[in-house]
């Protein structure tokens, strides 16, 4: 199949990018996420430096961390389809920044032959002060919905109006999401 603009033939490309994301012919996210977690990497490395230089503790570290490399790690995630892969790939990188904001590495072993032991996932969260990926991205895909809902708090620009309408957004409670009244979500 051709496609033409005027007299010019346009080209057909496997890949190309559009207002910052990277669109695929086969329609498929893989290449924007491994992009937004490249450039979270690079970012990391810069902002984990000064952590670590100015010693700040782990549950400061971890804000600077949400606020700052979890904007860019999951940029545009809100209308991913994240396969199972592509999550072990976020969750990786995001249990190496928690490993390095807690200070717990992985050691070489005394037995064994000298393998490696990695500390468990849950532990190093916990000090870090972080959730699984899964849970940001949930609750941003949750974010969305809400504002997708309800235009006029997106309008407003002045909080939450009762009067029109509009609740607060919802929070995630365990895996399921929870309207701000207690009630489930519809």
């Amino acid at each position: 199949m051709r496609f033409t603009a005027g007299d010019a033939t346009l080209e057909t490309v496997q890949e190309f990018r559009y207002l910052g994301r990277v669109l695929t012919k086969m329609d498929n996210d893989l290449p924007a996420a491994t992009r937004q977690l490249q450039k979270a990497r690079v970012r990391w490395a810069r902002l984990a430096r000064v952590l670590r230089q100015e010693d700040i503790q782990p549950s400061i570290a971890s804000i600077f961390y949400k606020v700052i490399i979890q904007a860019v790690l999951l940029f545009g995630s809100e209308t991913w389809d994240v396969s199972p892969s592509m999550l072990a790939r976020f969750e990786g990188f995001h249990y190496r920044a928690a490993c390095q904001m807690s200070g717990r590495r992985a050691r070489r072993g005394r037995g064994n032959g000298g393998e490696w032991v990695y500390p468990p996932s849950r532990e190093v969260r916990k000090a870090a002060n972080l959730q699984l990926v899964s849970y940001y991205l949930g609750k941003r895909r949750a974010r969305i919905a809400f504002d997708m809902e309800n235009p006029a708090y997106l309008t407003t620009m002045q909080g939450f109006s009762e009067d029109a309408g509009v609740t607060k957004p919802p929070v995630l409670v365990g895996s399921g999401l929870v309207g701000s009244r207690g009630g489930g979500m519809e």
